[in-house]
């Protein structure tokens, strides 16, 4: 459900009311912001509400580790940009206590 609001039209209370508040704060914490001139200002407003969240986490990786990689076999033109985001991903949004590791590292290995 990690893009329901961005790309459905689905909101935060529909969320609520079917999957319970846990449920639509995670999703609410990886759908990119709408405010910002670009790509890089609407995600680097998402980064706090992620970082914050174990399970937002978890689940912002598994959608950039699905993007990279199916960018990356396709040969998208967005595999470079992924990987030139990177850096700046990780930097606002690893917390090591979350014991992603693995994860990032599998993504970093992209």
């Amino acid at each position: 459900m990690h893009d329901t609001i961005e790309d459905c039209g689905i909101t935060y209370n529909d969320l609520r009311f079917k999957f319970g508040i846990e449920i639509a704060e995670i999703v609410i914490a990886v759908t990119n912001d709408i405010r910002g001139r670009n790509r890089k200002e609407r995600n680097e407003s998402s980064y706090t509400a992620i970082k914050n969240s174990k399970y937002a986490t978890f689940v912002k990786l598994c959608d950039k580790i699905a993007n990279t990689t199916h960018s990356k076999n396709s040969g998208s033109s967005m595999y470079k940009k992924y990987k030139s985001e990177f850096t700046s991903f990780k930097s606002n949004v690893y917390v090591a206590s979350y014991n992603f590791d693995e994860m990032w590292n599998y993504l970093e290995n992209l």
